[in-house]
This record gives C-alpha cells, structure tokens and sequence, in this order.
C-alpha cells in the first residue's frame, strides 16, 4: 500500500490546455525538425503549416500552398475529403550545414487533376487528383518561413479517386525517404482505375 501510494505521488498531474481556437481545420500531421528549437510544424489539410513554439501557435503559416500564385493543393469544402495536403517530415541532416539536406524538409499533398505528372493513372481511367512529394527549403533570412520558391517535385502519380491516398512521409535509419501512398481510391478495391473494374 505504501508503495502504491509513493507511487501515486511521484506521477505528476495532468490537464489539458488549449493551445489554439479554430486556427487549424484538420491536422494530419505533426512534426519536429530536431534543430533544438522545440517547434512542431503542424499540417493542416486544407494546405496550410504552423508552427507551434513556446506553448502557442503562430499565427503567420510557415507555409501556404493556398496563397496567390501556389495553388498547389485540392481545394477543400466543408464537406468530407481524404485529400490535401497529407505529410511532412525534415530531413534527417536538417540541422547540419554540410549535410544535402541542410534546411530541407519534404511535403505529401494532393494536386488538382490538372497537375502535369509522367505518372499519369492507368489507360482507361479518369484522375482525380496527383499525389506530389515535394522538397522545400526554409528561407534563409527567416527560420518560421518556408521559401515558397524552393519546391523540387521528386515524385508525382495521379490519383483515380479522391479517397485511400495515405500520405505519411519519414526517412528511415538507412537515409531513404518513405512515403505511404494509399490504394488509389474506391470502395471494396474494385472501381475502373484501381482493378479496372473486376
């Protein structure tokens, strides 16, 4: 009993604090870009980043992929949608100038079908949307901002439906990037463009 009860002491307690009000819409990732700042970077669908430091959210986006002239996501409605802007993840020599990716980190959204892509859906199908594995750099003269010109495409494939388009991104021990992509879309695997229809 004495010992449950030391126990009991030494947990701390907990409580929930809200950190934002109606700032984000629907966060499909949070990441850290182990630079010792202690930011989190924290997707949020509709194609927007913030960043969250020292216990609030700031209120400029680190990156909007809404903004006048980038456009590069799938506009979002009220309605449901498994598209957007997905993933992120830093590379893992973010930090350190020598390395090729220094003040690089990698993004997964999903671009209107119009996005030109060599990856185009199977002959016989319509596309829905491109799935885009992006590279940016953060700017040089500011460290809360992304350069909105950085953008490297690294690999773009259509999309024959709107939903299953996973979207997680992280590099692994062996210092490949990961990327999850979905089915391509459809209910019980089996619409034109996913099985063709089988």
């Amino acid at each position: 009993l004495m010992a449950a009860q030391a126990l009991q002491a030494a947990f701390p307690t907990l409580y929930l604090k809200n950190v934002c009000d109606d700032q984000l819409h629907a966060p499909t990732n949070i990441c850290n870009a182990n630079d010792g700042s202690g930011r989190l970077f924290i997707c949020d669908q509709p194609g927007k980043i913030y960043i969250f430091q020292n216990g609030m959210l700031l209120p400029t986006p680190f990156l909007d992929l809404t903004s006048t002239g980038l456009n590069k996501v799938v506009a979002q409605t009220t309605a449901y949608s498994e598209r957007g802007l997905l993933g992120m993840c830093f590379h893992p020599g973010f930090n350190t100038p020598a390395s090729p990716g220094y003040r690089k980190f990698y993004l997964n959204y999903n671009a209107p079908s119009t996005f030109s892509t060599p990856n185009p859906v199977q002959a016989g199908a319509t596309t829905n949307c491109v799935t885009v594995i992006a590279e940016y750099r953060v700017s040089t003269a500011n460290a809360t901002l992304a350069d909105t010109t950085s953008e490297r495409v690294v690999l773009s494939f259509g999309q024959p439906q709107s939903n299953h388009n996973g979207g997680q991104l992280e590099f692994g021990p062996d210092g490949l990037l990961y990327i999850a992509a979905g089915d391509g879309g459809g209910a019980n695997d089996n619409p034109v463009g996913h099985t063709q229809g089988s």
